[in-house]
């Protein structure tokens, strides 16, 4: 599948620049943020990709408008206070493969020194996750509603798979 290659090398390229060491600053920390805040950005573009890839094989639905008999969560949103879904973890899990979510580093801002990558998906937990995930019948592809956002690093996914700041402008990572 053409999508699978692709995605599976966006994966790879995202995995060997978050664990790149830099040195080219006397310190590194300058680059070191570079890629953290790109990797960030790139995570939020690959979890956009992987709903919509999702979503085409289940009726242009998210997984938080499908029923759990259908690999999706619709039964089981907990939504806390800001309206972010407690039990996303549940529909993340069903969401990998080589053309959707290909590996658990993808869910952990490098910037999050609280959350760690699952080993595997079956391990997947909330300890894992760093985004914050909504969950709404308006949550459809192509829709301008926002799907997910990073609370380190203040950026926003869409459901159309655009990312932007919290000041709604592309992000642009100082170096």
């Amino acid at each position: 599948m053409k999508h699978a290659t692709i995605f599976s090398a966006l994966a790879l390229f995202t995995f060997g620049c978050s664990r790149t060491p830099t040195s080219s600053s006397p310190s590194g920390h300058a680059d070191e943020r570079y890629v953290q805040k790109v990797t960030c950005v790139n995570n939020l573009k690959q979890i956009g990709l992987a709903f919509r890839t999702w979503s085409a094989d289940h009726h242009d639905k998210f997984p938080c408008n499908v029923s759990t008999n259908e690999g999706g969560g619709l039964e089981l949103i907990a939504l806390d206070k800001f309206g972010f879904d407690t039990n996303a973890v549940f529909y993340l899990k069903n969401m990998h493969g080589p053309e959707i979510l290909t590996v658990p580093l993808l869910l952990v801002c490098p910037q999050d020194s609280s959350k760690s990558a699952a080993v595997d998906w079956s391990n997947l937990g909330l300890e894992n996750i760093s985004y914050k995930f909504t969950a709404s019948y308006k949550i459809i592809p192509d829709s301008k509603e926002i799907l997910a956002v990073c609370p380190v690093d203040g950026y926003i996914l869409y459901c159309d798979g655009t990312v932007l700041d919290k000041d709604g402008k592309t992000p642009k990572a100082d170096h």
